[in-house]
């Protein structure tokens, strides 16, 4: 019974912790999307994109084309698992036409 108890309470306040300092995870994570995003600029290529974004420890996802290799998109993504946070990356070519962000 004891160690029922024990694992209980250490599940407790597992979730205790969580609760306290996801919040504060979160705000930075998406922080750091919105700064990242809000340096991109249009007129910046793809591979600069790339660079960028392994330098900045961001997570991306893509660049993907869209469309014979002409169109390609790609996301500025959060890290923190519950959030569905990131901005949208379009590009034409080799160059990012327009960033929008998805919150």
């Amino acid at each position: 019974m004891k160690g029922k108890m024990k694992f209980v309470t250490d599940i407790l306040q597992f979730v205790v912790v969580l609760a306290i300092f996801y919040p504060v995870y979160y705000f930075w994570d998406t922080s750091k999307v919105d700064k990242f995003c809000t340096n991109l600029e249009p007129g910046m290529t793809r591979q600069q994109l790339i660079d960028l974004a392994e330098e900045e420890n961001v997570k991306l996802i893509g660049p993907v084309d869209a469309f014979r290799g002409t169109v390609w998109h790609a996301r500025i993504a959060a890290f923190a698992g519950f959030s569905d946070y990131y901005c949208e990356i379009k590009g034409v070519a080799n160059v990012i036409v327009s960033i929008q962000d998805i919150d």
